[in-house]
């Protein structure tokens, strides 16, 4: 029984792995809003954010494939905001004319 208690890192990391799927779609937006979007948007991730790209930005592309996605490469979800290259794309994007967009 003591064995049972023990703390497991893989099993303690899956669980928190689902947790944090499961609670994403709570907080997020149906289809018919997601398709409703009209103002120009674009998605910048970070190459090593597994989670984020299979629960978010893979399904959302199914639905709007028209959305660019720019992936920042030897980043992970943490410090992806804090690489030059994440600035970059988002200024290039807002630089961007509207009809390019």
């Amino acid at each position: 029984t003591g064995r049972r208690n023990r703390y497991n890192p893989n099993r303690f990391e899956r669980k928190a792995l689902w947790a944090c799927f499961v609670q994403f779609w709570q907080f997020g937006i149906t289809e018919d809003q997601l398709r409703g979007i009209k103002v120009p948007t674009a998605l910048v991730i970070a190459q090593h954010d597994l989670l984020i790209r299979i629960a978010g930005v893979d399904p959302l592309l199914r639905i709007r494939p028209d959305i660019p996605l720019t992936v920042i490469p030897d980043v992970n979800h943490l410090t992806c905001v804090a690489d030059p290259a994440f600035a970059q794309a988002v200024v290039r994007y807002l630089s961007e004319e509207p009809d390019e967009q």
